[in-house]
């Protein structure tokens, strides 16, 4: 059973959090900032730069999405930030030899371009290519299970077989064996000497994080769910912010 974040007691946990090395960390889409329906409108509300600004300067910040590397530096230009895209496999503490995954991922999109069966599904759809993972969108499909439908019997059939991970109204493609949100958030501690994590996220590709199963983690999710891991919950997006200025009084208290 999830609970609600902000209660006392959960005010409290998030009070505790500034007596440890803690690092703080937040998907982007759903999170940082709403879902848009054209994807490269996503924007971080001012307000929310700065706070994430000023939290930074004190204790380590991270934005782990799905998105690429490049487009997050696009979006988010605050300091001493740390930035990990494609869902985990892209970023500072990557290590791994992420040429072959590009080379999967440019197969996928030939083979989807060839394939009769996911040219015939309904405008709207959108194949983004993140050079070590795709995402294929269908928010703008008139029918959206019709279209989810199809867009998973064509991918099914790709080889090598992808990785399948269901977001809101996106299907996202990983080379099998991709680091995921979890395995970037256990680097970043690492290299932190972090003893604790606060991550929140709001979609499928963050169970990652939720199903860790680790005591140093405290997840939060964004909008209750019956099948999510996360212990916590906040309302709605628009809470992120709130959480953000809870968080930030902690370390600048007079």
């Amino acid at each position: 059973m999830m609970r609600y974040l902000f209660t006392r007691q959960g005010i409290q946990l998030l009070e505790e959090l500034k007596n440890r090395r803690t690092l703080y960390a937040f998907d982007f889409d759903g999170t940082l900032c709403p879902i848009v329906s054209d994807p490269l409108n996503a924007t971080l509300a001012p307000s929310s730069a700065e706070l994430l600004s000023s939290l930074a300067q004190v204790v380590p910040v991270a934005v782990i999405s799905g998105r690429s590397i490049n487009d997050l530096h696009s979006r988010i230009t605050c300091e001493n930030i740390h930035l990990i895209g494609n869902h985990g496999a892209e970023g500072p503490t990557s290590k791994r030899d992420l040429s072959p995954s590009t080379q999967i991922c440019k197969e996928w999109t030939r083979l989807l371009s060839e394939n009769e069966s996911f040219k015939e599904i309904e405008a709207g759809v959108l194949i983004e290519n993140k050079g070590i993972s795709m995402t294929v969108h269908y928010r703008s499909c008139a029918n959206q299970s019709r279209a989810k439908g199809k867009i998973l019997e064509c991918v099914s059939n790709l080889h090598p077989v992808p990785r399948l991970v269901l977001g809101k109204c996106v299907v996202n493609l990983l080379p099998m064996g991709s680091p995921h949100k979890g395995d970037a958030l256990r680097e970043i501690m690492i290299q932190h000497n972090c003893d604790r994590a606060l991550f929140v996220g709001d979609d499928v590709t963050d169970e990652d994080v939720f199903n860790m199963n680790d005591d140093r983690v405290l997840s939060v999710r964004v909008s209750q769910s019956e099948t999510s891991a996360a212990p916590y919950f906040l309302k709605n997006q628009a809470e992120v912010a709130q959480l953000l200025k809870v968080i930030q009084s902690f370390y600048h208290q007079p």
